[in-house]
């Protein structure tokens, strides 16, 4: 695949109360990973969010970049993150790593 045919990566962040929502679209890989991760950076130094919810259903492709930036914002103190799944490509990242028993998964 020529790397100009990458289906677009998006990600959009909101705050209700105390809990934050990341949707995520496209490719979570080792060329995007680094905007979630400065997005999960900057939510929790805000010190008002206590929840981060990371939304994958429009996921399509999740690397172990994705995964271990995923696994850093489960271990980090001072806020509980939950992710929504989505596509099998995505549950079966979570299932082969084993994430899929340490993360905690929400309905939409």
């Amino acid at each position: 695949m020529d790397p100009t045919d990458k289906p677009p990566f998006s990600l959009d962040a909101s705050v209700r109360g105390d809990t934050a929502t990341i949707r995520l679209t496209g490719e979570v890989d080792l060329f995007t990973g680094s905007e979630l991760s400065a997005v999960l950076d900057d939510l929790v130094s805000r010190g008002d969010v206590h929840t981060v919810v990371v939304d994958m259903r429009e996921v399509t492709f999740l690397d172990s970049t994705g995964l271990r930036i995923l696994l850093a914002a489960h271990q980090a103190e001072g806020y509980d993150l939950a992710v929504v799944q989505g596509s099998r490509a995505v549950v079966k990242a979570f299932e082969v790593t084993g994430l899929d028993r340490v993360l905690r998964f929400v309905e939409p």
